[in-house]
Formats: C-alpha cells, sequence, structure tokens
C-alpha cells in the first residue's frame, strides 16, 4: 500500500477568543506520496527561507507540515507548543541581498557568513565575526555612528555609555565603537570587536592604526597621543572613505603606575623607579643627591673597564 501525506495551508491569523493552530481552519488540503511529499517539503524549505510563501503573489500565511495518523515524520515540521522546524540542514541562497531586515536570517557573500538584522533596523550582526551589545546613552549628547564610548555606569540592567577622551584616567576605559547613531535617553549597539561601516574615514589611509583622540570626545586620530594623554589603541582603517569601514579591537595601552609589579603611588619631580627586594616590586625613591662629575673627587681604579669617581657619599662607576 503507498503511503500518503497530508499537507495543509493555514491561514495567518488568530481565531477570535485565541487558541492554537489546530483550532484554526484548515484549507487547501491535498494528499500526496512520500516522494511527492519530500519534494514538497523541499520546495516549503526554500520558500521559509525566501519569505515564507509558496506564491509570491499569495497573502501571507503560517505553513504547517502535518503529520498522516499517527506516523511521526523525522526531519519535518514538529507539532508542539513551539511550532519550531526540525530539518537535517538547511541551505542558505549565497546570492540573496536585500538590505537589512529586522529578525531576518541570510547569508552575506561579502564577508563570507550568516548575518540577521537586530531591532532597529539599523543593524546587521554577521556571525562569528563581531561582537555587539546593547547599551543606553545618558551623556546628554548624540553619539554618532563610529563614536567611541566606555561605560560610564549601568541603567535597567543595560550599561550607559558615553563618548570617550584619552586626556583623563576616568574616560580611557574604551568599551567599542557605536555601530549606530544613538540619541541621548536613547538605546543602541556598540560594537566591541569587529567591523564598523559607514563611518567618515576619508581623512585616513588604508590600513591606518587609530588611536583614541585626547581632545575630541570620541574621535579617533592616526598616531599615538603624546604624555601626558593616555595611548589607547582603537584598531584599524580598513576601507579610507567618506562612508569607510574600520575593524574595532581596543587595547588600553597601561601607564607605567599601572603595571602589576609597581607600587601605584603618586610621584614627586626627581623621583624614580627602584626595584624593592624586601618587597618585590618597584618602589618610587628619591635618588641621592649630588652632582656630575664632582668638583673634588677622586679616582680610584676598580679593574680594567671601570672608572671610579668618589666624592664622599656618592660614587660613580663608569
Amino acid at each position: 500500500m503507498t503511503e500518503r501525506f497530508t499537507l495543509r495551508r493555514v491561514p495567518s491569523f488568530t481565531p477570535k477568543g485565541g487558541g492554537t493552530p489546530q483550532d484554526r481552519q484548515l484549507q487547501d488540503s491535498i494528499s500526496v506520496t512520500r516522494e511527492n511529499f519530500q519534494k514538497l517539503e523541499a520546495r516549503l524549505q526554500r520558500a521559509i527561507l525566501s519569505g515564507g510563501l509558496l506564491n509570491p503573489d499569495a497573502p501571507p500565511l503560517t505553513l504547517y507540515l502535518l503529520k498522516d495518523g499517527t506516523r511521526a515524520l523525522t526531519g519535518n515540521w514538529v507539532n508542539g507548543d513551539d511550532y519550531g522546524i526540525q530539518v537535517p540542514w538547511i541551505q542558505l541562497s549565497t546570492s540573496f541581498s536585500d538590505g537589512v531586515v529586522e529578525g531576518r536570517l541570510q547569508w552575506n557573500a561579502e564577508d563570507g557568513t550568516m548575518e540577521y538584522g537586530l531591532p532597529g533596523g539599523n543593524v546587521v550582526l554577521q556571525v562569528g565575526q563581531e561582537i555587539v551589545f546593547k547599551a543606553t546613552n545618558k551623556s546628554g549628547v548624540t553619539i554618532p555612528n563610529g563614536g567611541v564610548v566606555y561605560i560610564d555606569g549601568a541603567q535597567g540592567q543595560r550599561p550607559t555609555i558615553a563618548l570617550a577622551r584619552a586626556d583623563s584616567p576616568l574616560t580611557i576605559a574604551v568599551a567599542g565603537m557605536a555601530t549606530e547613531e544613538i540619541l541621548d535617553n536613547a538605546s543602541g549597539y556598540v560594537t566591541a570587536v569587529g567591523l564598523v561601516r559607514g563611518i567618515d574615514t576619508s581623512g585616513f589611509s588604508d590600513g591606518d592604526l587609530m588611536y583614541l583622540s585626547p581632545t575630541v570626545a570620541g574621535a579617533i586620530q592616526v598616531g599615538r597621543p603624546t604624555a601626558p594623554n593616555y595611548k589607547v589603541f582603537i584598531g584599524y582603517v580598513t576601507n579610507a572613505n567618506a562612508t569607510g569601514t574600520v575593524i574595532v579591537n581596543p587595547i588600553i595601552q597601561p601607564t607605567i603606575m599601572a603595571l602589576s609589579d609597581v607600587l601605584e603611588a603618586a610621584p614627586s619631580d626627581g623621583q624614580i623607579l627602584a626595584w624593592s627586594a624586601a618587597n618585590s616590586r618597584f618602589e618610587l625613591q628619591t635618588p641621592s643627591s649630588g652632582t656630575f662629575p664632582p668638583d673634588d673627587f677622586d679616582l680610584l681604579t676598580n679593574g680594567v673597564d671601570e672608572l671610579v669617581f668618589a666624592d664622599g657619599d656618592v660614587t660613580w662607576i663608569l
């Protein structure tokens, strides 16, 4: 006896008073053989990925594959509370290109990976190639797309951000670069690692190293700032253009006092770092006073390769 399966099309609406898809009126039922069912299944999978319609001119529908009697179908749509799809694999179209749509998964041929649209419709996440997080701007000013930001607090279980600047230790802990414009009191996405597109890099060259500016909040510059400003590496320019692209990978270059084996303290003028064997760390010390060469000194012999000048308590070895 030839096995036959039922393929039904269910209109996408919620019946009055609520209910589940099983409660909805089934329409356009057809009976097919297993071979034809598998062919239809493949067509359905392609239709799902291109918009969920067998007929692009038909009204929006929600499609369900229902089992025939008690015979379970493996590798097909699964009935249940979630109405999920269970398939051995999914083939995305490698030629599809239709912009950003929130919640849609598609193939990005240029970057060679899957991508999907994030809420708001402005940001697309390339899977496996970037890390983004959502944050709230409470800084009092608009954060532009491409603005370098640091985390200055939290609100509603979400970090708050402000524009970073390399002239203060309070504003150099860079968390990433805004990947869309974020208005004051609004939320948006920040790229911690990965590409940020559509920003003005026309003043740069491809491959330039970017550093956080000490003079313009949230801005980038070529070349490390000079001390006492802080050196914060932001990333690389990958496309120098009015609507260019950068790759973000922030690294804060520590000050000497921030090193693990240095006792952090406020230095006084003329102090130096010296190793303390007793404490196993470098500490600030004030060097002994004296002038070189001393006005009145004794030349001592101390081997072939050294000249020793002695002036009271101070000794220089050359």
